[in-house]
């Protein structure tokens, strides 16, 4: 929305907020996958009961990833109208 404000277009806007989430998004995800994949593999006591756990934890980790990046931006462009009356992007101040 501060993208759209500062005149970029909705496709730009996403692009742009895209590019900027992706590597926190996937430092995050990655780190808990990994780190929850021992304990989805482990065949030691009691893994019957923490296994199911962390394969759940996996799946849904990965789910919402996808969703956050792919389906929500794209969901977000179908129903944002573009703005009219927006300054170019050269003309709006940085700072916001």
């Amino acid at each position: 929305n501060i993208l759209l404000a500062r005149g970029y277009s909705v496709l730009q806007a996403i692009t742009m907020a895209g590019r900027q989430r992706l590597r926190p998004v996937m430092m995050t995800t990655l780190t808990t996958i990994f780190g929850m994949l021992p304990m989805a593999m482990s065949q030691s006591t009691g893994s019957e009961l923490w296994s199911p756990l962390s394969i759940a934890i996996i799946g849904g980790l990965s789910i919402s990833t996808l969703v956050t990046l792919v389906f929500i931006p794209i969901l977000y462009s179908l129903v944002a109208k573009p703005r009219k009356n927006a300054p170019a992007p050269d003309a709006v101040p940085a700072a916001v």
